[in-house]
Order: structure tokens, then C-alpha cells, then sequence
């Protein structure tokens, strides 16, 4: 995942304009864009902590397009129902 993806960089690659996509997400997935990417950054990063345990939680945030570890971890947190610490730690046993 890129740290520099935003609504004009994805319209432009897909050559509409920033509004006619935040349009698109809002109506086709009832989300705003920053929503609709932290799903994909998060399900990366629950990926991450399974297949990569030596790696350091704050490490998987950055990889995954978080600038700090507390807006991760607030976001992981609300999306699982977990921290990412406990859901490593659930998550891991079962592999």
C-alpha cells in the first residue's frame, strides 16, 4: 500500500475528476473515500500481523499508509473490535 494515495491521484489515473469518484465511492459503497481506504490499509495490516510476527506493529502502520501508530491503532481498533497487539495475539495461536 502507498502512503500518497488520494482522491486525485486515483481519479486522474482512472481519468475522472476527484468529485465524480468521491461520488461513485458515496453512492456504489454508502462510504467517503478515506473509509473506503482504510478498509483495504487494515485488512492489509491484519494480514501483516499474522504472516509477519517479528515485525513491529508500528512498522506494519507505516507499510500499510499510516503516518502515526495512534490513528493505526484508533482505526484498527474501531474496524476489529481489537488493538492490533490483541489481534496478533488472537489471531496467531490459530496458525
Amino acid at each position: 500500500a502507498s502512503e500518497d494515495i488520494s482522491l486525485s491521484l486515483i481519479a486522474d489515473e482512472l481519468g475522472i475528476t476527484p468529485h465524480q469518484l468521491s461520488e461513485i465511492i458515496n453512492k456504489n459503497l454508502n462510504k467517503n473515500f478515506n473509509s473506503f481506504i482504510n478498509e483495504y490499509r487494515i485488512k492489509e495490516a491484519q494480514k501483516m500481523l499474522i504472516e509477519e510476527p517479528d515485525r513491529t506493529i508500528t512498522s506494519i502502520a507505516i507499510a500499510v499508509g499510516f503516518n502515526t501508530n495512534t490513528a493505526f491503532s484508533t482505526i484498527f481498533s474501531r474496524s476489529t473490535g481489537l488493538s492490533p497487539k490483541e489481534y496478533r495475539k488472537k489471531y496467531s495461536i490459530l496458525s
